[in-house]
């Protein structure tokens, strides 16, 4: 072998070739811009087929597992790649590293679009190597650039493998995997945050702990007094359930709500009633459909028609007894509803006899109904529709009213929308809000005590800030943009998966 002599390459423009010396040949020049690309592409197709070599490895093992010797298969680099350019230590060496596991990359990326795999496993893993390519592939560079740099540091294949996992995944971030539609938890709150997004549209506030939000919002929760913010939200909200509710019953704003109130709105349009009371007897068939509590339906004999056949005998009830009688069944109805669910003395034979007033009511007015139907008036039945609609919803309010505080009990407009009730409009917002937050819909003063026991208390253990920072920290929870900032859903958004296999691919001793 010729022995080399490195001044020999001093101030030329020659450049130390390991084959050639090797070999005995004489240095060569650099070489000219086609050899250099030959010699890229050379390195290419090595790395492609040793990451297909990766990928045919489990193949090739189970057939050489039940095949003679003689027909045993050899590593596709070794048969292949035989006569291909060998990355040079130093700078190829490194490259070497990124450009294998983005081959790798690229081949399985290109296998897994022609599969059709038929399990959800294959399906998931096809996806994690399809939907995901910029991610795996800024994954494979920098998967591939640390393990070869630990490989040219002298790092033994663990620590290669532990560089290499590090590296796949902190290339993962550079672009993290394509989000691919809604967590699991975000798909099962669609309705509440639907709900959410309403109230707080409406005037409703949250908090954080209650709809998944952020840390600091649910740290200011905790810091401000978990109790206190609960009664300052309801507090809040209750505010802005009265006004939904005079929306509902369309009251003039701070219109107070008391059950005067609510009599005189149905005052107000009564007079639709009034006007079918001249419209003659109302017809009920041939069955008397009322209880004995509501009087005045008479039997009407039948005569003959006009074919001189028999007609059954009637009952009837004329329109002004009608119309006298559902005023009355309503009113005494509530009243006895009312009496009976008093919470000092609740009295449940009082609340049952109600009911069967009310019951009595909704059948007499379906049949006031039907009555003017038939007179094939239209502007007098729109009127009689609606306003026995609108009586019908100051009694829904009246049942979740506290007269005694002058407000509406959320909680069981939300317990009637649970039944299945009628309740439309802005009353139905007060009903879903009150369901999914029950925590800040409690029945409390309008204008809670802003300082507390607890505030002092923690004033003279953390420092006499800390009492004003608790209540800074309630308000300011409550305030428009802390709800907008602090009292938001967080959610992880649902990801194509990604598989870190490319710390794997490059992994030598």
């Amino acid at each position: 072998m010729a022995e080399f002599d490195p001044d020999a390459y001093l101030g030329t423009s020659q450049q130390f070739d390991p084959d050639s010396y090797i070999k005995g040949k004489k240095p060569q020049n650099l070489p000219p811009i086609v050899d250099r690309l030959k010699r890229q592409a050379g390195l290419t197709t090595r790395y492609l087929t040793e990451a297909a070599d990766v990928l045919a490895t489990p193949v090739r093992g189970a057939l050489n597992l039940v095949l003679p010797e003689s027909l045993q298969s050899k590593p596709l680099a070794e048969t292949y790649a035989k006569n291909l350019p060998i990355p040079q230590p130093g700078l190829e060496s490194l490259v070497a590293g990124p450009s294998r596991t983005l081959a790798g990359t690229l081949t399985t990326g290109g296998l897994g679009t022609l599969a059709r795999p038929i399990s959800q496993l294959g399906k998931t893993i096809q996806q994690a190597f399809t939907a995901n390519a910029p991610t795996q592939a800024t994954a494979a560079t920098g998967g591939g650039l640390a393990q070869s740099a630990t490989q040219e540091l002298g790092g033994d294949p663990m620590t290669q493998l532990a560089a290499g996992l590090v590296g796949t995944v902190a290339g993962a971030k550079i672009l993290p995997p394509k989000v691919t539609g809604l967590s699991t938890k975000q798909q099962q709150n669609v309705e509440r945050d639907k709900t959410l997004e309403l109230g707080k549209q409406a005037g409703y506030v949250a908090l954080p702990s209650d709809i998944g939000g952020g840390k600091a919002g649910r740290f200011l929760e905790g810091m401000s007094g978990k109790l206190k913010a609960e009664e300052l939200a309801s507090s809040r909200n209750q505010q802005v359930t009265n006004n939904l509710t005079r929306k509902y019953l369309s009251l003039p704003e701070e219109t107070p709500l008391t059950l005067e109130t609510l009599e005189n709105a149905r005052e107000s349009v009564y007079p639709a009633y009034d006007a079918v009371r001249n419209t003659g007897s109302i017809n009920l068939g041939n069955k008397n459909p009322f209880s004995n509590i509501v009087t005045g339906v008479n039997k009407v004999a039948g005569g003959k028609n006009a074919l001189m056949q028999d007609v059954p005998d009637s009952y009837a009830i004329d329109a002004d007894t009608a119309i006298q009688r559902l005023r009355e069944l309503r009113s005494d109805g509530n009243a006895y509803v009312t009496s009976g669910t008093n919470i000092l003395k609740p009295n449940p034979k009082e609340v049952l006899r109600g009911k069967r007033y009310l019951a009595e009511a909704d059948k007499l007015e379906k049949a006031i109904e039907n009555h003017v139907t038939k007179l094939g008036q239209p502007e007098l039945i729109e009127q009689f529709r609606d306003a026995r609609r609108y009586i019908a919803k100051t009694f829904t309010v009246q049942k979740a009213l506290n007269p005694q505080l002058g407000s509406v009990d959320a909680k069981k407009v939300a317990k009637d929308l649970g039944k299945g009730a009628p309740i439309t409009d802005e009353l139905s917002i007060v009903g879903k809000y009150a369901t999914a937050f029950p925590k800040v819909n409690k029945t409390v003063p309008e204008s809670p005590t802003q300082l507390t026991v607890a505030d002092l208390f923690s004033a003279g253990l953390g420092g006499p800030l800390f009492g004003p920072i608790r209540i800074a920290s309630r308000y300011g929870l409550m305030s428009q943009p802390g709800q907008r900032l602090l009292a938001t859903p967080q959610y992880t958004p649902r990801t194509a998966p990604f598989v870190p296999y490319q710390g794997l691919l490059n992994i030598n001793e």
